[in-house]
């Protein structure tokens, strides 16, 4: 009985040591063609353009960080267990991620010509 358990936390330890390792060379292998990508649109672009593109990024990123609040997992987790909230929660998530986006669209703008 105790080498059974033996077995069950050495293959716990492996997939935990495999998943941790598999995801640290995703984030490395994404950080190296991030980096490989920005070098050559910067040699391509020129300094000015890729200003303007890293610009466009970001304010791209502040429209999405303030459109979506996480809102889908309140979806993820009450829906399954009763299936007739989709029905309440679908459409007011639904519309409140759209009053978001458009108050992100205006918040990053009036931030943009400032």
């Amino acid at each position: 009985m105790h080498g059974a358990n033996d077995n069950s936390r050495s293959l716990a330890r492996s997939t935990i040591i495999g998943n941790t390792l598999a995801l640290f060379l995703g984030n490395a292998a994404g950080n190296l063609f991030s980096f490989i990508l920005m070098v050559f649109l910067a040699r391509f672009l020129g300094d000015v353009a890729v200003g303007q593109y890293s610009f466009i990024f970001a304010t791209g990123f502040l429209i999405v960080l303030l459109g979506n609040p996480g809102l889908e997992y309140i979806i993820i987790k009450e829906v399954p267990a009763n299936d007739r909230l989709i029905l309440t929660y679908g459409p007011n998530i639904l519309s409140l991620k759209i009053i978001l986006a458009v108050f992100a669209v205006i918040v990053t703008g009036f931030i943009a010509l400032n």
